[in-house]
């Protein structure tokens, strides 16, 4: 999971009957607020499963049951930067709950982990999720955390709930099931730190990309604020009032005509600055999620240095592709999850590129960003 492009790297996957990716939206790359617990997946709407007779179900789902799991998550920035994330995750499937008026099963998974730079963290997520008919949804997670960076400690968390069920699995397996994602959720976040700032975030998204997104920022005693609306039309808007930022101030972005978007800056106390910035994101959709098995009997890659590697598995794929009008941003992600019978996913990996471009003078290529992350189950307890 998936899920915009100003979301930021989940420390740990989607994870059916094991780790949970939580999507995100909200903190622009220009707000440096953004909690921790904020995370990768973007998620698009549309499709549902159809169908009301419960098909095999390849996932455990008895209470108690536990896994864990190994991490590993290569970030690359051009030019030159590279951080290895690894840890372990511990999941225990809870008991038959309720959220956000669904019935569901918890999914309690536990992150611990480090990184070559000496950032350390440990992130909890609650994931909600069940089979109805023939479908494995997602309808929404719960997130903590608390990570460590250069002796500053800072303590997050986040709810979300989608608009609709986000879909894990569509059963009975078999090659070609395909959907479109369920794109609308919400998100509440907050953040702490050690240093005295705070953060305070709430986002929405709708099921066309669009989104809008509200922050409190508080630093040195002082209270800011920031936020953003992004429409379907790729047109945007932002508002930032904390101090010395090159986007402090206003900013609107016109829907692309003629091959330009019309940006109109205006900084405090002064007057209007319009730009004709080229069109940057090509033909990249605003957002679009689409979920497939692209093979009924897989082994499972060595990649994800699972206990269950070469195992015949179903491989459940993600196509993720979105953009960010306001942060300049664009990106690409591939998910593959592999499914063994009797046990649910036992290896993910992901692959990831954010694109960051000038979106307010040239429109060029500014920075590439690329993740490529593994898991794999070690053992399962039922």
């Amino acid at each position: 999971m998936e899920r915009s492009s100003h979301s930021m790297l989940a420390l740990a996957f989607a994870f059916g009957g094991a780790a949970a990716l939580s999507g995100c939206g909200g903190s622009s790359a220009s707000s440096p607020g953004a909690a921790e617990a904020a995370t990768l997946a973007t998620h698009r709407a549309t499709q549902s499963v159809a169908g009301s007779s419960q098909a095999p179900n390849p996932y455990p789902t008895t209470p108690g049951a536990t896994y864990v799991d190994n991490y590993a998550l290569v970030t690359s920035t051009t030019p030159g930067k590279t951080v290895k994330t690894t840890g372990t995750v511990t999941t225990t499937i809870g008991s038959a709950t309720t959220f956000n008026g669904y019935a569901a099963v918890d999914y309690h998974s536990v992150l611990d982990y480090s990184k070559t730079n000496g950032d350390t963290g440990s992130t909890t997520t609650d994931s909600y999720r069940n089979f109805t008919g023939n479908g494995y949804y997602e309808y929404g997670d719960v997130v903590s955390g608390t990570s460590t960076q250069s002796g500053v400690t800072t303590t997050s968390g986040s709810t979300q709930t989608y608009g609709s069920p986000f879909i894990l699995d569509i059963l009975p397996e078999k090659n070609g099931n395909e959907a479109t994602e369920p794109g609308a959720y919400t998100l509440d976040s907050s953040s702490s730190s050690s240093s005295g700032s705070s953060t305070t975030t709430t986002y929405s998204r709708n099921d066309d990309g669009s989104s809008s997104e509200s922050e409190s920022i508080q630093r040195n005693g002082n209270t800011y604020s920031y936020s953003d609306t992004i429409n379907a039309d790729f047109s945007a808007s932002e508002s930032n009032t904390q101090p010395g930022q090159p986007s402090t101030g206003t900013t609107t972005f016109s829907a692309p005509a003629g091959g330009v978007v019309t940006v109109t800056y205006t900084p405090p106390g002064g007057g209007p600055q319009t730009t004709q910035v080229p069109v940057w994101w090509g033909s990249t959709p605003l957002l679009s999620d689409v979920f497939e098995e692209i093979a009924s009997k897989e082994p499972v890659p060595t990649r994800c240095k699972s206990a269950y590697d070469g195992q015949l598995s179903a491989n459940l794929r993600e196509f993720i592709s979105s953009v960010d009008p306001v942060a300049g941003t664009t990106n690409q992600e591939v998910r593959d999850k592999f499914v063994v019978p009797g046990t649910g996913v036992v290896c993910v990996t992901e692959t990831r590129t954010v694109t960051k471009y000038d979106n307010r003078t040239t429109g060029a290529e500014v920075e590439k960003t690329t993740y490529s992350g593994a898991q794999g189950l070690q053992t399962y307890t039922p």
